[in-house]
Formats: structure tokens, C-alpha cells, sequence
């Protein structure tokens, strides 16, 4: 049996290597292989496109922000939590 499957598989290869295979792929089904991979791949793009929402890009309201300062830190304040942050 092993031999079997080694013949197999040889024929197999050479078969890949000689390029025997590809000849079966006519034009239509190359068409045809075209065809489903552009719609695979149009089909849910448009769909987003169609359920897009319309609306400005950008809000016209002015943003505010809030200011952040760094302050030192006393060690002997910090209280008890699950993490201790320390320097360095």
C-alpha cells in the first residue's frame, strides 16, 4: 500500500510541475472565477456605501478643552490600592 501512495504521490508532482493541470481552467471559467472574486469583494463595499450615513464630516461646533497639569507626588500620601507606583 505504501508503495501505492508513494507512485501516487510522484505522479502527483510531476503532474504539478509539468503544469498539466492549468490547461483544464477554460477562459469561462476564468471569467467566471474573475466575476465572483470582483463581486466577493464590490458587493459588501457598495452595500456599505448604499447604508452610509449622510451628514456632515465634521461637526460646526467649537471643541473645548480641559487643561492637564503634572504634579510631584508625596510618597508618604499615596494610599493603599492594588498597584504602587514608583519612581524610575
Amino acid at each position: 500500500m505504501f508503495a501505492n501512495r508513494e507512485a501516487f504521490f510522484k505522479k502527483r508532482i510531476e503532474a504539478i510541475v509539468a503544469n498539466r493541470i492549468a490547461p483544464r481552467v477554460t477562459a469561462a471559467r476564468k471569467m467566471l472565477l474573475a466575476a465572483a472574486g470582483m463581486a466577493a469583494i464590490g458587493a459588501p463595499m457598495l452595500i456599505g456605501l448604499w447604508h452610509a450615513p449622510s451628514g456632515n464630516a465634521q461637526s460646526q461646533e467649537k471643541l473645548v478643552f480641559e487643561v492637564a497639569s503634572i504634579k510631584r507626588v508625596d510618597p508618604a500620601t499615596q494610599g493603599g490600592g492594588l498597584f504602587r507606583w514608583r519612581p524610575g
